[in-house]
Order: structure tokens, then C-alpha cells, then sequence
């Protein structure tokens, strides 16, 4: 899993790291290659803010930083919608409040989530998979389930580390829920 965001990586590393928004870039142009559809990047990665001011991008509104990764267009439904890109393991871990502005940014247009599942079954085997869900899909999810609730501080055993509640949402849970559409 190198060069893969995982949520050990200081911020500016994550925020540096876009091997897996590139995954989504090549998936999405790949899906129908002869439409008009297309999609840019637009939300906020170090790239963009040149890694300045690390402690000042800090002070950036959350409901601003938790803007999606893209934004993007389907010729044949001739509508724009947002797409976060999201990288998980076993499970997808997905901090309440973060989730809570993406559903208000579908007040402008419908918010997906393009989720890159990979872990290793053992030494020499990984499992790679993606989910492509609708914010309202992912919602009924959570509230149908009782996902464990916790914070990163509390899962690596650090009072230092973000103490905002998460989800952990068993990534096939997310999977097999799109299998049944």
C-alpha cells in the first residue's frame, strides 16, 4: 500500500498524496470513453495550497475543507454532481462532522463517495475493490446500522491524536449494499 493515503500520514502527506484520486480520474474517463462527460478537480489538496501555511489552513472553516475532491458531469443525464474520493481498508472509518458537510453540499449538487478498498489477505495476495455511492445511500446505511462510534485517539490508544467521532463501517457492508441495487 505504498504511496496510498492512510490516516497514519501526517496531514501534509495525505493532503500530497493523489495515487488514489488518479485511480478515480482513470475509472471515471474509462467508464464510457466516446461520452462528453468529464470531471475536474475541486476541492482543496496540498497541491493547490502549495503546502503553505499548514497552521493557518487549520483555521480554513470546516464546512470549506470538507469540500469534495471533484466535481463532475454526465452527458447522458446532462447533470453535475460531486465526487470525494476515499481510500479504506477493512473498514472505512468516516468522521461524523466531515459527513455532515457533505451532505449539505448537496444543497448545490448530489455528493458520491468513490471509495478504493484494498487490504492483504496475506503476504502475497491483496484484494482491491471500489464502491461508488450516493451520500443518501451511505446515510441510510449508518442509520440502519449500529456502527461502532469512535475517534482515532481512542482506536491508536493517543490522547494526542483527533478526537473527532468516526464511524468504522465494515467496507463489504458498503459493498454488498450496492450488489443488492
Amino acid at each position: 500500500m505504498n504511496n496510498l493515503v492512510h490516516a497514519d500520514m501526517p496531514i501534509e502527506e495525505r493532503m500530497a498524496c493523489d495515487k488514489v484520486e488518479k485511480y478515480f480520474e482513470n475509472w471515471y474517463y474509462n467508464l464510457d470513453r466516446k461520452s462528453e462527460n468529464f470531471c475536474f478537480k475541486y476541492g482543496l489538496d496540498w497541491k493547490n495550497t502549495q503546502g503553505n501555511n499548514k497552521k493557518h489552513i487549520k483555521k480554513i472553516r470546516t464546512s470549506i475543507l470538507c469540500t469534495p475532491d471533484y466535481i463532475c458531469y454526465d452527458s447522458v443525464k446532462d447533470e453535475f454532481f460531486f465526487v470525494e474520493v476515499k481510500k479504506c481498508g477493512y473498514y472505512f472509518s468516516l468522521k461524523q462532522e466531515q459527513f455532515k458537510y457533505y451532505k449539505q453540499w448537496q444543497n448545490n449538487y448530489p455528493v458520491r463517495f468513490w471509495i478504493y478498498n484494498e487490504y492483504m489477505v496475506n503476504q502475497t495476495h491483496t484484494i482491491k475493490k471500489i464502491a461508488y455511492i450516493s451520500t443518501d445511500l451511505l446515510d441510510e446505511l449508518i442509520n440502519t446500522n449500529n456502527y461502532k462510534e469512535t475517534t482515532w485517539s481512542k482506536e491508536r490508544k493517543d490522547p494526542n491524536d483527533c478526537k473527532k467521532l468516526m464511524w468504522k463501517i465494515p467496507f463489504k457492508d458498503i459493498y454488498e449494499s450496492l450488489q443488492s441495487l
